[in-house]
C-alpha cells in the first residue's frame, strides 16, 4: 500500500523535497509512519517526534482531516504536515 507525503513551509526545507509516496508493508496507525518518517530524514525527527506531545509544533492532517495517533492510514491517503502558527 502508499501513502503520499507531503510537508510545507519549513518542513519542506529541512526534508528537501515537497512530498514523497511511502510504501508500506501493511495497514499501520500514523505514529508508526512518524517513526518511518524521522528515520528516513534525520534533521526532521527532532520536531517530528513531537508532533502528538503537547508542545507539538506540527500539525498532521489525513485526506484533510486532522490526525489522531493511532489512526490507521489506507491505501492512497494524502498526509500532510504543516508547522503550526503562531502570533498576531
Amino acid at each position: 500500500m502508499k501513502v503520499r507525503v507531503k510537508y510545507l513551509m519549513w518542513l519542506r526545507d529541512l526534508v528537501g523535497v515537497d512530498g514523497e509516496e511511502i510504501n508500506l508493508d501493511r495497514p499501520m496507525p500514523v505514529i508508526e509512519l512518524i517513526d518511518i518518517i524521522a528515520k528516513r530524514h534525520p534533521k526532521l525527527k527532532k520536531h517530528i517526534d513531537r508532533v502528538f506531545s503537547s508542545d507539538n509544533p506540527i500539525i498532521v492532517l489525513i485526506n484533510g482531516t486532522g490526525a489522531a495517533p493511532r489512526r490507521s492510514l489506507r491505501d492512497g491517503d494524502e498526509v500532510l504536515f504543516i508547522p503550526s502558527v503562531s502570533g498576531g
